[in-house]
């Protein structure tokens, strides 16, 4: 992207608009830091727009990923989970962005703990307790189990699930012939962006960390980064 002429598109269009004119009147000087790749210059720019929220980009206010994975107690006293859209007033275990990403989550999780497909919802007609059993279910979940046996298997999986998020970094271009840029995902959230010298570092976290310029997480970057790590499965880098 041509920067200088980027800018210069919103000072000197033919539009005779509010924004234009409110450009003219309050931006006095403007600044900018170079990316290597684009994907690091949209991390920057939301990084950027959350830290000043600017009174003329409106960008990203109203961004949320879809789904998440909720938790909640029932009537009954048991932990239920499910993979819903996502709400303003309840925080998810886990965000997604697709709802086949969620429930391939949350069958991991049944599959792993011996979970209740029923209290998971994602057995609707299924009755542990008059004998109608939800399809995988082992018949020593609810029906059996009393809610505080349950509920601790619900929990160590909640807990083994934030455990289990993917840590991994993409590796691109860097800003010179002597470097390569670097994205670090930690255990499912972004942790920061920067330049490396030498691939061994990808070997030690915590060493890699030192490296990295640590940014604050937001679903929009996680969104930007996993997208791009699913279409160049190559750039990926496992830690």
């Amino acid at each position: 992207m041509n920067i200088y002429k980027r800018v210069k598109s919103h000072f000197s269009n033919n539009k005779a608009g509010k924004q234009k004119q409110d450009f003219l009147r309050e931006i006095y000087s403007i600044s900018y830091k170079e990316c290597a790749t684009d994907l690091m210059a949209h991390i920057l720019e939301s990084t950027e727009i959350r830290r000043l929220w600017p009174i003329h980009n409106r960008s990203q206010r109203g961004y949320l990923p879809k789904f998440g994975l909720f938790t909640y107690e029932d009537q009954q006293g048991y932990t239920r989970m499910c993979i819903e859209k996502n709400k303003n007033h309840y925080k998810p275990v886990y965000t997604f962005n697709t709802l086949t990403e969620g429930h391939l989550w949350l069958r991991k999780l049944i599959d792993e703990f011996g979970l209740c497909p029923r209290l998971c919802n994602t057995a609707k007609e299924a009755d542990c307790e008059n004998g109608t059993l939800a399809d995988g279910c082992t018949g020593s979940c609810a029906a059996t189990n009393n809610s505080l046996l349950y509920n601790k298997k619900a929990t160590e999986a909640v807990l083994w699930m934030q455990q289990h998020l993917p840590t991994f970094a993409l590796v691109d271009k860097g800003n010179s012939t002597t470097n390569e840029s670097c994205i670090l995902i930690k255990k499912g959230s972004f942790y920061g962006m920067g330049y490396i010298k030498d691939r061994s570092l990808l070997s030690d976290l915590v060493v890699l960390e030192q490296q990295l310029e640590p940014l604050q997480d937001n679903d929009y970057i996680r969104n930007l980064v996993y997208k791009h790590a699913a279409e160049w499965p190559a750039k990926c880098v496992a830690i």
